[in-house]
């Protein structure tokens, strides 16, 4: 397996519950994991802290709305769905019940 297939598979692996402007999981993961493939490559924030001597993690300040479009972002925004701090929001509250 090359080195952007595996990003890809732990990207996959650690991804949280998906944002509400996402259609399911699948579609979520699939988008983070295609991110992570290419996160080398200008994807900023990218899906993956990757930081030599510590495990990957997962980052709540990767910019999925990055690739959204007008269409999309005005159909979730009158949905009620459009979140662009979510992870940042879930992350917070993980660590708050970590420390609880």
């Amino acid at each position: 397996m090359n080195p952007r297939q595996r990003r890809a598979e732990v990207a996959a692996r650690l991804a949280p519950i998906a944002p509400p402007c996402f259609s399911s999981r699948g579609q979520w993961v699939e988008f983070v994991a295609t991110a992570a493939i290419y996160q080398r490559q200008g994807h900023s924030p990218s899906p993956l802290v990757l930081a030599h001597g510590v495990p990957v993690r997962f980052n709540p300040r990767f910019d999925f709305c990055r690739d959204c479009n007008e269409a999309h972002q005005r159909a979730m925004q009158a949905a009620g769905k459009c979140k662009p701090r979510y992870l940042i929001e879930l992350a917070a509250a993980a660590a708050a019940k970590e420390t609880a």
